[in-house]
Parts: C-alpha cells; structure tokens; sequence
C-alpha cells in the first residue's frame, strides 16, 4: 500500500525503473526518520532516568550527610554492670576471681549475669583470632563496616530466602547493641552504619587507627554475650571452662567465638550437634586466613567439643567459688544482703571489691571447737563470735551448721532471720555495773533472807533452791547466785540495767517493765549482743561497734569505702575494773573453773549463763585480744540440753565453756601474757 502511494505521487513520463528506485529511495528515507526518532527518544528517556537517580542520590547523601552529623555518640564508654567479688581477711589486696570467696552477679532485668571487663593486653591472640573468624575477620582493614560482608549477607538471603547471614561487623555489633535503642528496624540498621563510621572515625583520630581497633575489640569482648549469663569472653571462660582467658585453647576459643551467633542454640549441654558444626566452621575460617596449621587445624577438631565444658547450671546472684568449710557462707550472705546499709548504697554489680574481716584461721577454729564436740545425730546447734578487741573486727562467726539445711543466722538472732536466745546469767555482770554506776558498793552485803524474790517477774515469785544466800554484788556474780542477783536488780532500778545493757552494746529490746527478770536474763539477745558487751569490758568501758566489711575498693584498687570503728566511752574505767575482776573470779573460783580456769593458760574472763530448764547454755569470755560468745541450744525449741556428748546435764560451764576454750586456745597460741590487770 505505501508504494501504491508513492507510485501516485509520481509525474507520468517516468520509466517502470526510475518509479522502482524513487519507490525504494523514498521508503528508505522514511524508515531512517522513524529509525532516527526512536533512537532520540531512548536516549533522551535513559538521560531523564540518570538525572533522575542522580538527582535523588544527591538528595540521599544530603539528607545522611545531614542525619550523620545530626548523630552523637556516648560521652562516655559504655557503662559495666560489672561482677563483684568478696574476699575474707587472708586477701589483703588484689580481691578477685582467682582468691575471692564469693561472687555477686550484676543484674540484667531480673537475671544474673557475670561481666569481668579485662584489658586487651590479657587477651591471648587465639581468642582474637577466633572471635575475628567467627564474626569478622575484615575487621583490622575496613573502617566500621565491610561492602563484601554486606553483599554477601544480602546475596545469601536473597537466594535462600532467609536471615542467616550476618553483614554487620564487630563494630556495627557493638555499636548497635549499645547505642542504637530501635536496633533491628530498617532505620536502626541505618543508624547503626553511620554510627559505626563515626565511631571508628572519632577513636581512630584520638586513638590511630591501630590503637582504635583494639579499644573496639576490647570493649565489644567484654560486653558480648556468651550464654550462661556470662557478658564477656572473661565471664564466658570461667562460666564454660572454669578459668581465666589467658588459659584457653585453640578448641575452647573457637567454641566461645561460635557461640556468639547464638548461645542459646549453641551451648553443648542442649545442642550437642550444633556446637559441634559451629566450632568447627570457625576452626576451618581460622585454616582458610592461615591463622591456624594443618596440624593444628586436625587435633583441635578432633578433641570433643563438651571437653572441659562445666555442667549448665542455674545461677544464683551470690554465688561461692570456694568450698564453704567452715560456715563462712552465713557471714558472706549477711554482707551481700545488708550492702545498703553498711555501704549506703548497693556496690554490688559494679565490679566492687569487698573485703570482709573473717579470718579463716578464726572460723576454722570457731567451726571446729563447735561442731567437732556437737557431731552426732540429734546434737543442739551451736553459735560463736570473736571480736578482735582492738579494733572491733569480727574475726569469727559460727551462724549454724549449714547453711545449706538451714539459712537462719543464729548469731544475729532476729537480724538474722530467727530468734534471739535468753541470755541467763551473762546479765549479772551488766546488773554489777549498773548497780556500782547507781552508788552501791561492790562489797555491799545484799540482804536476801531467803531463796525466794517476791515481785522478780509476772510470777508470784522467784526462788532458788539451796535457802537463803547473802553475797556482796561481786561474788553474786562469781558465784552466779540468782537470789542476790535479782535482789541487786531491784535495788539497781531495771529499766538502769536495761540502760546499761543497750550502752554496752546490746541491740535487743530489753523491757525494764519485766522487773528484775531483766537481770536474770529472761529477755533474748544474740551472741553478737554478747560478744559486743563483753569486750566493752575488755576494753576497760570502751565501747566499740563489731566491724564485718574491712574496705571496698573498685576493679582498679581504688578505695571507695572504709571502715571507721566507732569507739565511745560508755563507761568508767574503775567500773571496768571492778567488772573484769568479777569475771576473772569466774574464771579462777567459779562456773567456769573446770572448763577454762585449770585448762586455759593464759589471762581470760567471762561469764557462764544457764537459762531454766536448760533450754540455752552460754559462755561468753575475753582475753586482752578476743572476745568469743559461744552458745547451745535447739534453734526451733527450747528443749532441754540433756545427755549430749556424755553431759547429763549442759550448763554454760560444761560444752559452751570447752568450746571457747578450744577457740580462744587456737587463736592465742604462742602469745605472751597481756596487758590487762589481774584479779587481786
């Protein structure tokens, strides 16, 4: 048809050949145009695209360039919540997971979690070449993040349609775990990238670009997490293998790295097949960069990967790593709990060292004088305390069998979760100072006409068997006479008795109102009452608070809190003295005679106690450097104290005194005579 129309256009004398070759001509012209305007319009098309895209990745680096100058990173590194440690008295210095006694565990939420941040110079280059296989071995060239990494990740979720691979390197993980809060989203991610340049950036111009990677690969291993709790590659040594970094092998390194990806579905106690692949995929990354030999490569992959691993377990906060031998899991449990109030503030969870003043010397020797003699079936439980008369230091305290059977603190009576015990008979020796502070004479003869003391308690009365005793106050209490005593409280006041107690240390309530059953001691208090009391004595009427926290110090050693002993006056000396020889007669003449007088060598008072029915027996004595307060009893009953260890009958001066002697004996072997005066 389009030739038709050529054809018709043409002037009539034309020949058939010139109409051909104008036809053929015309056409070509015509499909050249056409040609020529189609090419026009794709490249004028392919120009729009460009500048489009160009002008929209001008925008989009306007706006990051805008957005990453907008972004600030922390002042500061990344705040620790660091694990604790407690030391007991043998640690002078240095309290840490190689000699401390117990640990605490920071808290992240609700759960325990062990972080023990270390410097890059304690990291062994096996660990940081298996962290660097597993998670980033373009870590030491790229700068914050890797375009190989990325396309990779994106070319493998592409094909497999999943989110397997990771393009983020140990910086974008480390800045997106602590600085990015939306961290996952789309914008996170994106944050997380120009985060990761700028951090680089920053510390590589304040640090060098070596000295940057290796604060990066410092703070990011100990913040990661390993599973078990643990946040750090220090954390995660102990809580998988049971020692420190510097002690891993080439199998355990690569079994920490693969655990990063994802510890939950890594750990050997519930997935044993998936620990194995993971820990071997990144032995065989540490062959392919070279890192590792043939050799090397084969005997690490052959060793079983649960080799060496520790049990999973439940982790508590508190938590022992040593032995608890010797009963010191109570005092540790009491300074954990009462941090607050020792401290004024909670120092656990910020890598606090706290040193305590238990001496395991001392408790070895309290423990064993306690629970060597009361060692068979149905035995009563035993408590002792021993205070460093100097300056105040509890050097001792034996709270109960086990903690485990039983957490009850029996030294701390109700402070410590239970009761308080009635003290009996250590009461006169406070009755006699009161009495001497009230203007009556020591030697003054107390009138008592017969055993019995009408209006001593809410009884009708009080009496004692054995007729009627006429003491002076200070052979009342060596003789340990009820009658006299109760007699000296009347005439003393009660509620001056109860003064005098609170003022020589003892933190129980005492209710004067009780009469003078206050001076019998039908009130409960607490060995540490006692022990408190009695070296107010010892220490010639001055008072000192008992000290159980020495010092805290952080990580670095730097002292945060120390302890002052407060030490106050409560009394004359000369009253002291009248006191200490009252109690050193009890010792040479007395309830204490057999059990510490003929067997103790050296200086020694104290005060035998028996309460009715024998539902407690007590010794509580000093030297001029310990005070110890030793008690027995059943800690749910007042059962009587009856035919244990061949005793009939358990009074202060049968098993308590011979417990006290034992402790005191152990602690001042090879001391010289002391200081204080002797009796006359």
């Amino acid at each position: 048809m389009r030739s038709e129309k050529v054809l018709s256009n043409l002037p009539i004398d034309f020949s058939p050949k010139e109409v051909v070759a104008v036809a053929q001509t015309t056409v070509a012209r015509r499909g050249r145009k056409k040609k020529s305007n189609s090419s026009g319009r794709w490249t004028r098309r392919v120009r729009r695209i460009l500048f489009a895209l160009l002008f929209m990745l001008v925008v989009v680096s306007v706006v990051i360039y805008g957005w990453y100058s907008t972004l600030e990173l922390p002042a500061d590194d990344v705040s620790l919540d660091e694990t604790s440690f407690i030391c007991l008295a043998d640690v002078e210095a240095n309290c840490g997971p190689d000699n401390a006694f117990a640990m605490v565990r920071a808290l992240k939420g609700e759960q325990a979690a062990d972080q023990q941040p270390i410097e890059f110079a304690r990291l062994p280059q096996v660990v940081i070449n298996a962290v660097l296989a597993a998670e980033d071995n373009d870590f030491q060239t790229h700068s914050g993040y890797s375009s190989r990494a990325i396309g990779r990740a994106l070319w493998e979720n592409k094909i497999f349609l999943s989110r397997s691979q990771g393009g983020s390197t140990i910086t974008q993980q480390y800045v997106g775990a602590n600085f990015v809060e939306n961290d996952g989203t789309y914008e996170g991610k994106a944050e997380e990238f120009l985060l990761s340049i700028k951090f680089e950036r920053e510390l590589a111009s304040e640090l060098g670009k070596e000295g940057a990677k290796k604060e990066i690969l410092t703070r990011y291993l100990n913040t990661v997490y390993f599973g078990r709790g643990a946040y750090g590659i220090e954390a995660a040594a102990r809580a998988y293998y049971g020692k420190g970094v510097e002690s891993l092998q080439l199998h355990e390194a690569a079994y920490l790295a693969a655990l990063i990806r994802s510890p939950v579905t890594t750990d050997v106690a519930t997935h044993y097949g998936t620990a194995v692949d993971r820990r071997d995929s990144v032995l065989d990354q540490m062959w392919r960069l070279n890192w590792i030999n043939d050799e090397e490569l084969l005997i690490a992959k052959a060793t079983p990967v649960e080799t060496g691993v520790l049990p999973k377990v439940e982790h508590r906060r508190l938590e022992l790593l040593q032995p608890d031998l010797y009963g010191a899991q109570y005092f540790v449990e009491w300074a954990h709990a009462n941090a607050d109030t020792i401290f004024g503030e909670d120092l656990y969870g910020r890598g606090a060292r706290v040193y305590l003043t238990l001496d395991p010397v001392a408790q070895q020797a309290a423990y064993q004088a306690a629970y060597d003699t009361l060692n068979a079936p149905g035995d009563p439980a035993a408590s002792v305390v021993t205070i460093d008369n100097n300056n105040g230091h509890v050097v001792a305290m034996v709270a109960g069998r086990s903690f485990g059977a039983n957490q009850v603190n029996l030294a701390l009576g109700e402070l410590g979760g239970g009761s308080g015990r009635q003290p009996g008979s250590l009461m006169k020796p406070i009755v006699l100072a009161a009495s001497i502070e009230q203007s009556i004479s020591p030697w003054y003869t107390i009138p008592s006409e017969s055993g019995r003391v009408e209006n001593c308690s809410t009884d009708p009365g009080w009496s004692q068997a054995g007729g009627p005793v006429t003491l002076s106050p200070i052979n009342a209490v060596v003789r340990s006479s009820n009658p006299d005593i109760a007699q000296l409280t009347l005439l003393t006041g009660p509620e001056n008795v109860a003064e005098m107690a609170h003022r020589l240390g003892v933190q129980a309530p005492l209710e004067p109102s009780y009469s003078c059953s206050i001076g019998l001691g039908s009130l409960e208090v607490s060995p540490l009452d006692m022990a408190r009391a009695f070296s107010t004595f010892a220490r010639s009427g001055s008072r000192i608070d008992p000290v159980m926290v020495s010092r805290v110090e952080d990580d670095a050693g730097n002292l945060l809190w120390q302890a002052t002993p407060h030490e106050e006056a409560v009394m004359h000396p000369t009253v002291a003295e009248v006191v200490n020889t009252a109690l050193r007669g009890v010792v040479t003449d007395g309830t204490a005679e057999q059990n510490v007088g003929n067997v103790y060598p050296r200086w020694a008072a104290g005060k035998t106690g028996t309460t009715q029915s024998l539902g407690d027996a007590w010794f509580t004595g000093y030297t001029c450097e310990y005070t110890t307060s030793v008690w027995i009893g059943y800690p749910d009953s007042r059962a009587s104290l009856t035919n244990i260890q061949g005793v009939p009958a358990v009074y202060g001066g049968t098993l308590p005194a011979q417990i006290w002697t034992q402790t005191t004996g152990r602690l001042t072997e090879g001391l010289g005579p002391c200081g204080l005066p002797m009796a006359s």
